[in-house]
């Protein structure tokens, strides 16, 4: 009797992009494998005058010929619900043993195995990382709503396994508990001060919703639980809400730059080098994040390539980028962000201070060398935040009042320089448009953020009511003299 035979193929999903390398020359872009190509196991596997084919990560399939009970049986094309060769294989072994994909009745069922929830929460953030297309951001918010808060409230309520929490009660209970769990914004509480009890912005609970969701959903695929419980038929129903974004005021801006003064710049405290003020690349990088609006993922990655000729009306200088956030948007959005020189009196010359920062690594401004990316996005966000604090202990010297906490308007964080970028451009008048592409977002999304401060668009539609309310007078003055009778 023949031995089975049992094949492992990758069968590639429409999202698909291939190797990412291979360039599509009529698109310019990396070519995708064709939605139902195959890319079997040996083929993944380097072989004498045969290069290997660039493996992806879209689910493995089986199909081939096995043996139940001495008859010769056909396993047609099915997923093995796996990404991974080491996976598939131990799958493959079982189906043979069985006879095919359906285990007999005398096996237990997986499904069966009660999960506890630590692991039911791993084995969902294994399948996330494995998925194309999710970033660290995203893998850091899904792991803020099921490990900083699913596994403590399972604790809390003496919960073990997923299992245990089939029902809809028990998740909109686990809804309801959602706090701010940094309600002072990363600083340390003050002797005496007591820790405040807030509730999560709306925003923030609409994203965890949909994480919950996907999650639950997760579960449900494995047969741990019978249904979402997290959907809204079952009653767990958020309202986003388009929360308006504030800028910096022109006062604000002025004591964060002097905040910057009095902090160290890491070789010994308050060490002054010969020439050059205190903690000088950081207010470089804060001028980049004012004066450019990129988010600060981009600023830190920002090469001296990307510093520019540009001359027109006065600047000398431009930073290319594409600050599409959607990486596969990215290359629509091509755009050249003039900074200034000494040609606008009142500000700092960035291009001076790009110009004169030491280059990191050969080619970046402020990216270091050691570290991952997300470690440096993560060690200058917290120097910055060090200058705001410093900023509050200037403020709190000067007698400014104090509201929720802050002596600013609201908590100050990096991302409010990019919406003090865009509310400058659109109070003194810049097209809607243009402030969208510099921003890397749609028209829509920066009217439903700044519809407040769209300058341009006002004055347009001021313009339009005046012409409107012009013609009306002139049709009610028409029908006025059309009424009236000359009397003899």
């Amino acid at each position: 009797m023949t031995p089975a035979n049992l094949k492992l193929f990758r069968r590639h999903e429409s999202t698909c992009t291939g190797d990412g390398k291979t360039i599509d020359p009529q698109t310019g872009k990396p070519r995708p494998y064709k939605k139902e190509f195959r890319i079997y196991e040996e083929d993944a596997i380097k072989r004498k005058r045969r290069r290997s084919v660039v493996d992806c990560s879209c689910t493995i399939y089986a199909e081939g010929t096995v043996y139940k009970k001495g008859v010769k049986l056909y396993v047609r094309p099915k997923s093995t619900a796996t990404r991974k060769w080491e996976d598939a294989r131990k799958v493959r072994e079982n189906w043979i043993a069985w006879g095919g994909a359906q285990a007999p009745v005398e096996h237990v069922n997986p499904a069966d195995e009660l999960v506890t929830v630590p692991n039911a929460v791993q084995k969902f953030l294994t399948t996330k990382k494995n998925q194309p297309g999710v970033g660290d951001e995203r893998l850091a918010d899904v792991k803020r709503l099921v490990e900083l808060r699913l596994i403590p409230f399972a604790e809390s309520k003496r919960i073990t396994f997923i299992q245990e929490m089939d029902n809809a009660d028990v998740w909109a209970v686990f809804r309801d508990s959602w706090k701010n769990l940094n309600p002072l914004h990363n600083r340390k509480p003050k002797p005496g001060e007591a820790v405040p009890d807030t509730a999560l912005g709306q925003n923030t609970v609409s994203k965890h919703v949909g994480t919950l969701r996907e999650f639950i959903r997760f579960c449900v695929s494995r047969e741990w639980l019978a249904d979402n419980w997290a959907s809204a038929e079952h009653g767990m129903k958020v309202s986003k809400v388009i929360e308006p974004k504030e800028p910096f005021s022109h006062q604000e801006l002025e004591y964060i730059y002097k905040a910057t003064e009095s902090k160290t710049d890491g070789h010994g405290f308050k060490v002054k080098r010969t020439g050059q003020q205190n903690a000088w690349e950081v207010l470089v990088f804060i001028w980049t994040l004012r004066y450019t609006g990129l988010r600060i993922s981009d600023v830190v990655q920002l090469a001296t390539r990307q510093l520019v000729p540009f001359d027109a009306y006065g600047y000398s200088h431009a930073l290319w980028c594409h600050p599409m956030k959607t990486k596969e948007h990215r290359e629509v959005n091509f755009v050249h962000i003039p900074i200034q020189a000494a040609n606008l009196p009142g500000h700092p010359n960035l291009v001076k201070a790009l110009q004169g920062l030491p280059v990191k690594q050969g080619r970046y401004f402020f990216l270091g060398g050691e570290g991952t990316l997300r470690t440096n996005i993560s060690s200058w966000r917290s120097r910055v935040n060090d200058v705001f604090r410093l900023a509050e202990t200037i403020m709190e010297r000067d007698g400014l009042p104090i509201r929720n906490g802050t002596h600013f308007a609201e908590h100050p964080h990096p991302h409010k320089f990019r919406h003090t970028f865009a509310a400058t451009l659109l109070q003194v008048g810049v097209p809607l448009r243009i402030v969208a592409q510099y921003l890397g977002d749609t028209e829509e999304t920066v009217r439903k953020h700044y519809a407040k401060f769209c300058k341009a668009e006002q004055l347009e539609a001021a313009a339009v009511l005046a012409e409107g309310m012009r013609k009306l007078t002139q049709v009610q003055t028409a029908e006025q003299r059309g009424s009236l009778h000359v009397v003899r």
